[in-house]
Formats: structure tokens, C-alpha cells, sequence
């Protein structure tokens, strides 16, 4: 007779174990998903914005040490992007923005940081290195996105870049797109540091 009874409650303490063990990989798995939807941009496979709070100090707009002096930050803008949707449509425009996030990614270093950070303007932080070394970095992708052919048109990208000064990181992120904006107005598909 307890052996009788004994079999139900095995097979129901199995089937409960069973059930929760299932309910748990799917939270765990729904809950990487999401934090993977938050932390990267899915047309591009950037980083989106949300990754800027992992790189500061807690409770601090200072990046945190490993990202810290010497760090280059550069913000590129695609050259005329807004006649790109309006000439082939937003679909062949999503296009142009996978193979520039295709060329930047291939090109960043394993401490790079690539982020989309709004439409068609992006922005690359670069640990440990010197604003030389990042012109010269951010002037090879520029090349290469003039000579790339994704099938769609021709399109240039113009970057700015400065070099953070250890305090608010908001300041160097401006400072590169004021040298963005001086490469676009000299005439686009160009490269820019940021002078003081």
C-alpha cells in the first residue's frame, strides 16, 4: 500500500521538477533576450545608448578606469543618408546602415565600443589609444566605406573625434560632434579632430 502511494508522489515530485526546471530556462532564457534587446541595436548589431550607463563609474558621468586616458571617442555621420531613404526607401536605407555597422565592426578592436547613437550617427570609443592613432583608425574606415559597394548606391561617411579629458564623458561626445560638424560642413567624407 505505501509503495502504491509512494509512486504518485515520485512521479508528480518528478513532473513539478520537470515543469519548474522548464519555467526556469525559459525565464532565464526571455531575460537574456531582453537584456540583449536593451544593450544592442538589432538592424545594425551595434551597442545601443543603454550601454553608456555600463561604462561609467556608478552614480558618476566619469567613464569608468579601463575606459578612461588615453580614450578617443569618434561620432560618424553617413554623408547625405536622408536622400539615400528618399531615392530607394527606408529598406534599402536599413541596408546601408548593416554594411556600415559591418565595415566599423570589423575594423574596432576587441576594447572597442561601437554604439548607434541615434538614426544614422554613431560613435566609437577607443581604450588606450592616442588621437593619432585614432585619426588614423577612423580614416581607414572612412576608405573603406567610399570604396565598399553594398548594392545600393555610393555613400561617403563623415567623423569627428576627440580625446576625453578625463571628466564628463558628455563633453567629449560633444567635442566630436562639433569636429563632426566641421567635417560635414568642409564638405563631407572626411575626418576631423576636435581643437581646442
Amino acid at each position: 500500500l505505501l509503495l502504491s502511494l509512494n509512486i504518485p508522489c515520485w512521479a508528480a515530485i518528478c513532473l513539478a521538477h520537470f515543469v519548474m526546471q522548464n519555467l526556469y530556462v525559459k525565464h532565464y532564457q526571455t531575460t537574456k533576450k531582453l537584456q540583449y534587446i536593451s544593450m544592442f541595436d538589432a538592424l545594425t548589431g551595434a551597442h545601443s545608448r543603454n550601454i553608456t550607463k555600463d561604462l561609467l563609474k556608478p552614480d558618476s558621468t566619469e567613464f569608468k578606469e579601463k575606459y578612461r586616458q588615453p580614450l578617443c571617442v569618434a561620432m560618424f555621420d553617413i554623408d547625405l543618408f536622408k536622400q539615400v531613404n528618399d531615392q530607394y526607401g527606408h529598406a534599402k536605407g536599413d541596408i546601408v546602415l548593416k554594411d556600415f555597422a559591418r565595415i566599423v565592426l570589423d575594423s574596432k578592436t576587441d576594447t572597442d565600443v561601437f554604439i548607434r547613437w541615434g538614426g544614422e550617427e554613431f560613435i566609437l570609443l577607443m581604450p588606450n589609444t592616442e588621437l593619432g592613432a585614432a585619426v588614423a583608425t577612423v580614416e581607414s574606415i572612412r576608405r573603406k566605406v567610399q570604396h565598399f559597394d553594398q548594392g545600393v548606391c555610393p555613400i561617403t561617411v563623415s567623423a569627428g573625434i576627440a580625446k576625453y579629458d578625463g571628466k564628463d564623458y558628455k563633453l567629449v561626445i560633444d567635442s566630436a560632434d562639433k569636429a563632426l560638424y566641421t567635417a560635414k560642413n568642409s564638405g563631407r567624407n572626411q575626418v576631423v579632430a576636435f581643437q581646442m
